[in-house]
């Protein structure tokens, strides 16, 4: 152990603890609520539809009992209040840069899938609400164990390499958490790689990251029907598009390409 300490960055190291622990409360919930279900006579086929219907909001619930009993009992940093790692940044207002950004990454996914009104009965406002904050809940997570590792190991180098860490450490707590859904999308992968690139390059704010979730991934996911869970069960619009996985990886490479120029620019300034 010391020895990978001594080689690895400690980032590298304390990433993937996170997630396992969030798996492990995540497959503890599971198995609570399906203990109940059969308590009360009810068939396997039901359980897994409720746990399909309420994927999203488990994930949240399990992340975010993750996410306190990691600060609390696994975060040894200097900085003891959660609420100053957080928003103890300058750029708590994203750029007009980086908000247009973002809008040309909406209207991207949007020329392409054309997206058309569906008349489907299972779409209500209440669950497009609870879907939302789930999402953006879940994604936020993810930043906020960012800052808290690279605060308390106050490393902000290997900006490329956590990049493309942390994207494939999310997409694999995906497979494990969601292992119902059988052919989880690539996008997943690439979109995660676009949001952390948000992050990461412009200076670690959650509110540009943030910003992207809100205006691009939230409507794939809750209106068009690009759901890596739900797919387009819930959806108000239907698309051409089978899926976005070609989408999401050109526009990540365009994107992330183009932000680690302006990055390696603004470090030479």
């Amino acid at each position: 152990m010391r020895l990978l300490k001594e080689n690895i960055p400690y980032f590298f190291l304390r990433l993937p603890v996170f997630y396992i622990f969030g798996w492990l409360i995540h497959i503890i919930t599971i198995s609570v609520v399906a203990f109940f279900h059969f308590r009360l006579g009810h068939r396997l086929i039901v359980i897994e539809n409720w746990i399909l219907d309420l994927a999203w909001p488990i994930n949240l619930f399990s992340k975010s009992v993750a996410l306190i009993l990691f600060f609390k009992f696994f975060y040894e940093g200097r900085i003891k209040n959660l609420q100053d790692i957080i928003f103890n940044r300058k750029n708590l207002i994203p750029s007009f840069h980086s908000t247009a950004l973002v809008v040309m990454n909406l209207l991207f996914f949007v020329a392409f899938a054309r997206p058309f009104f569906a008349d489907n009965v299972l779409f209500d406002v209440e669950r497009l609400f609870m879907h939302t904050a789930s999402i953006v809940g879940t994604f936020l997570i993810d930043l906020v164990i960012i800052l808290i590792i690279e605060t308390e190991s106050r490393n902000k180098n290997y900006t490329v390499a956590k990049i493309l860490y942390t994207s494939v450490i999310v997409f694999m707590y995906f497979l494990v958490c969601f292992p119902m859904v059988k052919d989880l999308p690539l996008s997943i992968l690439f979109m995660m790689g676009l949001n952390f690139s948000y992050f990461f390059f412009f200076r670690r704010s959650v509110t540009t990251s943030l910003l992207f979730i809100s205006v691009v991934v939230v409507p794939l996911y809750t209106l068009l029907g690009f759901d890596p869970v739900w797919e387009n069960k819930f959806s108000l619009f239907k698309t051409n598009l089978y899926s976005i996985n070609l989408h999401s990886f050109c526009l990540m490479l365009a994107f992330s390409g183009y932000f680690y120029f302006i990055y390696k620019k603004r470090s030479s300034a």
